[in-house]
This record gives C-alpha cells, sequence and structure tokens, in this order.
C-alpha cells in the first residue's frame, strides 16, 4: 500500500506509528518503553526500511506516538486465535477503583499539527490543508494556539521521532 502510495510523491508526508493499548509497556518505566520501540521496529522493519530509502528519506517524517487507550487497564494475556481467526486479549484493572483515564491520546495530533504547521512556514502547505486555511484563515490568533498545542509532543519515554526531524 505505501509504495503505490509513496511512489511519486512531490509533497513531504508523515507517518505516525501509534501503539494503542500500551498501558503495561508505558507504566513501567523507559526499559518497557524502549522495549516496545524496538518491537515496533522489528515488526515494521520492511516497511520503515522502504521509507528511509532514497528519496523518500527526505520527503517522509516517521513519528512514534504511544497511546494508553484506556488508561485503568493492562492487558495480561494474549491467546492465539482459534476459530474466528481474531486473538483473545486478557485485561485486568490497574485497581478495584480504576476509571476510565486515557493518556497520551493527544499525541498523534500534535505530531500531525507540527508537522503541517512547519510546512505552512515555509510555504509548503499541503494542498488539502491549503483548501482549509483559504476556507478558515490561519489569522495569528489560530495560528498561535496550534503553535503552542504543537509544542506538547512528547519526546521521551517511548516518543520518538525516528526520521525527518527537519520536517517538524
Amino acid at each position: 500500500m505505501f509504495k503505490e502510495a509513496y511512489k511519486d510523491i512531490r509533497e513531504p508526508r508523515l507517518v505516525i506509528f501509534a501503539p494503542v493499548k500500551c498501558e503495561m509497556e508505558m507504566t513501567k518505566g523507559e526499559r518497557a518503553a524502549k522495549q516496545l520501540l524496538e518491537r515496533i521496529k522489528k515488526e515494521y522493519a520492511d516497511l520503515l526500511n522502504f521509507l528511509s530509502s532514497p528519496p523518500l528519506n527526505s520527503q517522509v517524517a516517521i513519528a512514534i506516538t504511544p497511546v494508553q487507550t484506556l488508561g485503568c487497564v493492562i492487558c495480561t494475556t494474549i491467546e492465539e486465535p482459534r476459530n474466528n481467526y481474531l486473538p483473545t486479549f486478557g485485561f485486568r484493572k490497574i485497581s478495584r477503583n480504576a476509571e476510565y483515564n486515557p493518556v497520551d491520546n493527544d499525541q498523534p495530533l500534535r505530531y500531525l499539527l507540527r508537522f503541517l504547521l512547519k510546512m505552512h512556514h515555509e510555504g509548503r502547505t499541503p494542498k488539502f490543508l491549503q483548501a482549509v486555511v483559504s476556507w478558515i484563515g490561519l489569522d495569528a490568533h489560530i495560528k498561535n494556539a496550534l503553535t503552542q498545542f504543537s509544542k506538547g509532543c512528547k519526546n521521551t519515554a517511548g516518543f520518538v521521532v525516528l526520521q525527518g526531524r527537519d520536517l517538524f
């Protein structure tokens, strides 16, 4: 799919890997977060190698932004698929009174806005965004708010830009 979509790209692109339901890895500390990153790099090695090959490496930014989807539940088991070809997941609450509390679900949006603002600032606004900008405008107040929001991109403990730092 990526080979077809990216064969003749003329504008910078952003690929975000957003692993979800990773509460256990993200709450265990830096070491577990690094293990999650290494697992993503291993499982998606073919795609990452493709995206890092010339000329894509200068046109494609790649970020990993884990999202703790529920924030209160830890995946404890994964059983191999049976009849319906889907794995069975086992979960448990982190405490008896734990409530729904997603963590970092804003990070993919922050990375996207940071990428788009950089493109806009350099005069390379993607075509789809040009229509939005001309429709709603991008006055100083909106631009300032988007810039402040996008500055909240995390870059430690499992959050990383693998490629294209200059595109952010």
